[in-house]
């Protein structure tokens, strides 16, 4: 019997959310690379002090957040991803909020205006559909006040992968090995995840599989212009885009 992909909230929820923050690597190296990027990205507190963190995972993203001086609700739709997030936040101004990022506006608690909007950790290709990306980006527009910023990244998968490039490391220690296998689609990317876990000689084999989707520069830049969104960055780094956007 075939198994279908997962949805990626199904594959964090049953798989890799019990991997996430290894696979990441270490917490306090993942902080520090997010404050150099939104240092570097010019965001700084405007007139609310507040900040989004969609798709915040366990929240490397919200502490670099807070220590540009602002207050942050951070959303995700992962509960153990966000647990975390609320040990790695002691008594910073973080306010976890588990919800699905499809329907922003019914978010309870939403502040009324932030500051800025951080997206990035490939978030958007984990999304169900474009439509849920372009709404998405709608009602961060909604949200942002005059001039404030939406730092977006994603992983560009535009481009097909063949034969053995589609296998591809990602992490391994004495007690765990991560790879994937990707299989391409007209507009997805099936992802399929292998860890290898050490049971003293023994070796076990755990798996699962998503579908991601396939999103091009100009997509993503043209939704976020429709959106209301003038675009003041772009730089592609190891495949993935970051982008700062600013509220029209």
């Amino acid at each position: 019997m075939v198994m279908s992909p997962l949805s990626a909230i199904e594959h964090y929820r049953t798989f890799l959310a019990d991997h996430y923050t290894w696979m990441s690597g270490p917490y306090a190296d993942k902080v520090a690379h997010q404050h150099n990027l939104l240092a570097r990205s010019g965001v700084a507190p405007l007139t609310t002090g507040k900040a989004l963190d969609l798709g915040c995972g366990p929240g490397s993203e919200s502490i670099a957040l807070a220590q540009l001086g602002f207050s942050i609700t951070a959303i995700d739709a992962n509960a153990q991803l966000l647990e975390e997030l609320s040990q790695h936040a002691a008594d910073l101004p973080i306010r976890t909020v588990q919800h699905d990022l499809c329907a922003l506006a019914t978010c309870p608690a939403l502040p009324a205006q932030v500051d800025v909007a951080v997206c990035v950790g490939d978030i958007i290709p984990h999304l169900p559909n474009t439509e849920c990306i372009t709404t998405l980006f709608e009602q961060v527009s909604a949200r942002l006040v005059p001039k404030g910023k939406l730092v977006l990244g994603f992983r560009d998968l535009s481009e097909e992968r063949y034969g053995l490039d589609r296998f591809l490391p990602i992490r391994s220690d004495g007690g765990r090995i991560m790879m994937c296998f990707l299989e391409y689609e007209p507009n997805a990317v099936v992802v399929h995840d292998l860890i290898y876990i050490r049971h003293g000689e023994r070796w076990d084999l755990h798996k699962s599989s998503y579908r991601k989707l396939r999103l091009s520069l100009a997509w993503v830049l043209s939704q976020l212009e429709v959106s209301g969104f003038a675009v003041l960055s772009k730089e592609n780094t190891q495949g993935v885009w970051n982008i700062v956007a600013s509220k029209s």
